[in-house]
């Protein structure tokens, strides 16, 4: 989905920019699809008397699908994101110093996410939990982030 993203967000233009919609777009379809990886309806895991899975097809389908599809968001929000770089500035100078901007604040998410991850585990002893608790922390800190990008970083064409 990266080049195809790429390719698409290249071509449409709209009064809102290039990029913007398609980061829009990714985070609206990333939110549900992370949580329901972790956060599943009633039916998906359901267990009969001898503890066995009561419907693998359906369960295969799910897992399947939600990882897929949220590839397909995450494709969107992170080539929007990183071709906005090139929107914003002319200056070598302001695009290098905004993109180690970036990196520098991706491995800041990846040591809070890990830091959380790691409390997480010590403290909550059953492993869905831990993992639904730390899904539901990413997509709260994702919005927020996403939602100070979107307030912030105004397209605008050079």
């Amino acid at each position: 989905m990266t080049p195809i993203v790429g390719i698409l967000s290249d071509i449409f233009d709209t009064p809102c920019g290039k990029r913007t919609p398609w980061f829009i777009f990714g985070t609206l379809f990333v939110v549900p699809t992370f949580l329901g990886i972790f956060i599943y309806p009633p039916g998906i895991n359901d267990k009969d008397a001898l503890g066995n899975i009561k419907n693998t097809t359906l369960q295969d389908a799910w897992y399947v699908t939600l990882p897929a599809l949220f590839n397909v968001g995450w494709a969107a929000v992170q080539i929007s994101n990183m071709a906005i770089v090139n929107t914003i500035s002319k200056s070598n100078r302001m695009r290098d110093r905004l993109s180690n901007n970036r990196n520098g604040f991706t491995s800041l998410a990846n040591i809070v996410m890990l830091s959380m991850a790691t409390i997480l585990f010590i403290e909550v002893e059953d492993r869905i939990n831990q993992f639904r608790i730390l899904a539901c922390i990413c997509v709260v800190l994702g919005c927020i982030s996403s939602t100070f990008y979107l307030i912030e970083i105004r397209e605008k064409p050079l």
